[in-house]
């Protein structure tokens, strides 16, 4: 866990950034480029899309099922209506904030291709 910085970060979210690292690890690369890009670094769809190329449903789903590896490979179970799932999938909250910048300490990876 010595890549994580302790200043400023609690003990617990220091492990919970840390399993999350272990968990993208399991993934297979395409899914993981498309979670890292989407969810942490806060890249559109679209701009994920030119980013891995193909389409943009392409995205999309490795979006999904890297989502669903990542909840069971963390153990996070939820009863889900499926039908709401999956329209509201890969919609965002209106207020969504990356969870790290491109160039944070949090994030072990610094630039992005563009």
């Amino acid at each position: 866990m010595s890549a994580i910085p302790s200043q400023g970060v609690s003990p617990e979210t220091r492990v919970e950034v840390e399993l999350l690292y272990r968990a993208l690890q399991q993934l297979p690369d395409k899914q993981r480029e498309a979670i890292v890009l989407f969810e942490i670094t806060g890249l559109s769809l679209e701009e994920v899309r030119e980013i891995q190329g193909g389409s943009l449903s392409g995205v999309k789903s490795r979006i999904v099922r890297g989502r669903d590896a990542l909840a069971d490979l963390l153990g996070v179970t939820a009863e889900r209506d499926q039908a709401a799932v999956s329209s509201a999938r890969i919609e965002r909250p209106i207020n969504h904030r990356p969870l790290f910048a491109v160039g944070s300490p949090m994030i072990r990876t610094t630039e992005v291709k563009r």
